[in-house]
């Protein structure tokens, strides 16, 4: 066993392969990886490191009781000085003091074209500030290429964690004149609160209102929620005002329904049922059920925010996708317009209960800064203003990006651009 990861990393857990009783054994709560079995995709998973290779395979997948079957991460690691990377998920909630168990299977494949010796799972428990305050390896140990293992381990969430990242690693020896790779299929990676016997999910609706507009309009914001489980799923939230720490509200949700198992559920005017008539904002849901081993979607969300046409029948909106707690890194936003035709608005929601410092930059066609500036948003804060409120009053094309300063948040970003004769609306997520 190798005592690196990337550039040196030490303390690693050596386990042993599970026995098949243990593996035949039920899983009693939630997998919190989104995406850990691999069935279709990869999605959730990515690496910054360029020795890392990454890609789905539809062709192989754990054969050990209980597995998955077909579908899995293969993992190509071209770094030969001892060390190991490998790519890893987005932040995991997590809560001090809480104990998890991290469990996955992997395989190397038995050819000499792999010059892999090593594979684990490695977890960095992360404060509120987004640094690592404490790492630990599920380690899969001893190695045998061609056959499927398993390892397993009981972990505690240190004092200050509020999240974990979880990697899938490679690790190759020490090799000179080397080009071949170390290579390893990951399967089943399942992370679960010990003892838990319900599920949760939230997401985030980044823009909502129940308020007047321009011309006339009455702006209001309908959910559409599809349960993805064959359990009841109950829904509550909250309403994320602009200007203000929303914490607490976050602390005090307001029931919105029931969606049935495998069933589908609306819920009209969804901003004034949580927060009141006359706002705009973004809102805070949480999904749960009394069940376990289930998934860590539990429904979809797509919210349609519509306003009857002021001057005529029927009426236009734009839908807005709920999501996950969000990114810690640059978000794009191609198109950008404000002239005679059109007008962007754009916004950001802080997804975390710690304030965050976004940085917002408004590039035109040309490549040129157009306008620029600095916000600071509270806990679960939402905010949204017209890019002429950075001093952009002509732009026919462009793009805003917008970079989280320090390390403290996670935020979701979004534009609207708006037909100026009509009103109706273009909502585009960040990139």
């Amino acid at each position: 066993m190798k005592q690196t990861f990337l550039n040196g990393v030490a303390g690693r857990i050596a386990l042993g392969t599970l026995t098949a009783a243990l593996l035949c054994a039920p899983a009693v709560a939630q997998n919190l990886v989104p995406n850990g079995t691999f069935d279709h995709d990869i999605s959730g998973w990515s690496t910054s490191d360029s020795t890392v290779k990454f890609a789905f395979r539809g062709d192989a997948g754990s054969t050990l009781p209980g597995g998955s079957g077909p579908g899995s991460l293969e993992v190509q690691q071209f770094f030969w000085n001892g060390g190991s990377g490998g790519p890893h998920t987005d932040d995991i909630q997590v809560t001090a003091g809480t104990t998890y168990t991290l469990s996955g299977a992997a395989f190397l494949p038995d050819s000499t074209d792999n010059v892999a010796d090593d594979v684990d799972l490695y977890l960095s428990w992360r404060n509120a500030d987004g640094y690592e305050t404490a790492r630990e390896w599920v380690g899969i140990y001893p190695i045998e290429k061609g056959k499927w293992l398993t390892a397993a381990k009981d972990l505690v969430a240190p004092s200050g964690a509020v999240a974990v990242r979880i990697w899938a690693v490679v690790g190759n020896p020490v090799l000179e004149n080397e080009t071949r790779p170390g290579v390893a299929y990951f399967d089943d990676i399942v992370f679960v609160e010990k003892g838990a016997t319900a599920a949760r999910q939230v997401l985030f609706v980044p823009a909502s209102a129940s308020a007047h507009g321009r011309n006339g309009t009455l702006w209001t914001t309908t959910g559409w929620f599809a349960n993805a489980v064959a359990y009841p799923v109950e829904i509550k939230a909250a309403f994320l005002r602009q200007g203000q720490d929303n914490g607490s509200a976050v602390g005090q949700l307001t029931s919105l329904g029931t969606v049935p198992a495998n069933g589908y559920l609306e819920v009209k005017d969804m901003a004034a049922k949580i927060g009141g008539a006359g706002l705009t904002g973004g809102i805070y849901i949480e999904a749960t059920a009394q069940a376990a081993n289930l998934p860590a979607t539990l429904v979809h969300l797509i919210t349609y925010t519509f306003t009857p046409n002021p001057g005529g029948s029927g009426g236009y909106g734009q839908g807005v996708p709920a999501v996950d707690p969000g990114t810690k890194n640059d978000v794009t936003i191609p198109g950008v317009y404000q002239n005679a035709a059109y007008r962007t608005n754009i916004g950001v929601l802080n997804t975390s209960a710690s304030t965050v410092e976004i940085r917002v930059t408004i590039t035109g066609a040309d490549g040129k800064v157009l306008g620029t500036a600095t916000w600071t948003l509270k806990p679960y804060e939402q905010k949204q203003v017209s890019v002429t409120d950075l001093g952009v009053n002509d732009a026919s094309g462009g793009f805003v990006t917008f970079t989280r300063s320090g390390s403290a948040g996670s935020f979701r970003a979004y534009a609207t651009v708006v037909d100026q004769h009509t009103g109706d609306a273009v909502y585009t997520g960040g990139m």
